[in-house]
């Protein structure tokens, strides 16, 4: 394949000299001689040098893959795909402390007056509808953040791959994640306020 590619570019280099001696001057005068140039090739000519042009997409398509040649991100990158993944984990977070304690509580409020419910039980239960409804609003979520503009850097598959960027993904996570579900607890706020005044009442 080597040895193909060799004498296919030999052979385009004698025909661009052959072919035509106007200056490159613009980029129409470049397409006009590499329209002479094809048109005066024979198949086999063409063959390999559609064999080389796919060599030399595929070499690059791998060098985005290589991790070791990859160049470490930037810091505004890290920032980015932090920031990234940390504003969707919130609104999950958000959602599913908010909706499992607001379940829970209606689920111990009305069903513990037919059937015993331990917290525990009501917890669990407001802790399935609550994934149920995540789910749900997993697509409004992401296009919530399309919306704001939430898009990750531009880099290479290598570069994504780097253990900084996984780092950087993980912990925007994670603090994504541990923001939303103590925003999600604000309903117990309400909750203690009310079961207070009822023991004031008593």
């Amino acid at each position: 394949m080597r040895q193909q590619c060799k004498i296919a570019f030999r052979n385009l280099i004698h025909r661009c000299k052959s072919i035509t001696t106007r200056p490159l001057c613009c980029g129409a005068g470049l397409l006009e001689r590499a329209m002479d140039l094809l048109c005066n090739l024979d198949e086999e000519e063409r063959s390999n040098l559609r064999s080389a042009l796919d060599k030399i997409d595929a070499d690059k398509e791998k060098k985005l893959y290589e991790i070791e040649s990859a160049a470490p991100p930037t810091a505004g990158q890290l920032y980015s795909i932090f920031f990234v993944n940390a504003v969707p984990f919130i609104a999950f977070g958000f959602l599913d402390n908010f909706i499992m304690i607001m379940a829970g509580e209606y689920i111990e409020y009305y069903l513990g007056h037919f059937i015993t419910l331990s917290t525990m039980a009501a917890a669990g239960l407001g802790n399935t509808i609550s994934d149920i409804l995540g789910i749900t609003m997993a697509t409004y979520v992401e296009n919530g953040c399309q919306i704001l503009g939430l898009k990750q850097p531009k880099l290479t598959p290598a570069q994504f791959e780097l253990k900084s960027s996984k780092r950087s993904s993980s912990y925007g996570r994670v603090v994504g994640i541990t923001v939303g579900c103590l925003l999600g607890m604000c309903p117990l706020w309400f909750m203690e306020e009310k079961t207070n005044k009822e023991d004031v009442d008593d």
